[in-house]
């Protein structure tokens, strides 16, 4: 039997590698195949290549439903020669057409090549994934984290700005102090940190950036 052509930029032809080929050997009889193909030389590999990257090129701006009629299109036809394909895989793998080839290889081809289709019509593949790592640091540890290339981007008290840093407004954060009706600051619209030390605090986990940042005033007075 002649040797298969080999296709190049969208060209069918005769290989360059002349009568230099192999055929498949069923691996369960021993016995050697009728189809031939060719073994391309490097010249033609070279101009395989070249092709590829010239048609890479070529389809880079091609919207998402072109490759997906592409792909749809191509399980279709795979579906229209399933027998021939089948029957081809088994007496080139010796692998038992049911439930292997039939019930397996051949629709699970198909159903990679249909959700191919669906996420190139999605897109959602091209968007960016970001993850985030958020963690709670006082202002001050904010900055300098910041500084040192440790971290991206945060939130913190202006007053505890690092120099050299951007930075830009984001909202006022006051702190709030909750008391009970009748207590002696319940009246005042304001009032220092200092006037509140020998008060008892509930509410502030340990170990949080707040509560890091009281105990750092606290301690300054």
């Amino acid at each position: 039997m002649a040797t298969h052509p080999v296709l190049i930029g969208g060209q069918w032809r005769p290989s360059r590698g002349g009568d230099d080929g192999f055929s498949a050997v069923n691996p369960a009889t021993g016995e050697t195949l009728p189809e031939r193909y060719p073994i391309s030389p490097a010249e033609e590999l070279e101009e395989c290549l070249k092709q590829a990257a010239s048609a890479a090129q070529a389809v880079r701006c091609w919207p998402g439903e072109r490759f997906a009629e592409f792909l749809d299109c191509f399980a279709e036809k795979i579906e229209g020669r399933a027998a021939d394909l089948i029957a081809m895989a088994h007496q080139e793998t010796g692998l038992p057409i049911t439930p292997r080839l039939k019930d397996a290889e051949l629709p699970r081809t198909i159903n990679q090549l249909r959700q191919a289709a669906a996420a190139a019509r999605d897109g959602s593949w091209a968007n960016p994934t970001i993850d985030i790592d958020l963690e709670d640091r006082e202002s001050p540890a904010i900055g300098a984290a910041i500084a040192a290339g440790d971290a991206d981007i945060g939130i913190g008290s202006q007053a505890a700005s690092v120099p050299g840093l951007e930075s830009h407004p984001f909202r006022i954060d006051r702190l709030v102090l909750a008391v009970p009706t009748g207590h002696q600051l319940a009246g005042k619209r304001q009032t220092g940190f200092a006037d509140l030390l020998d008060l008892d605090f509930v509410g502030l986990p340990r170990g949080t950036a707040l509560d890091e940042h009281l105990a750092m005033q606290a301690a300054r007075l």
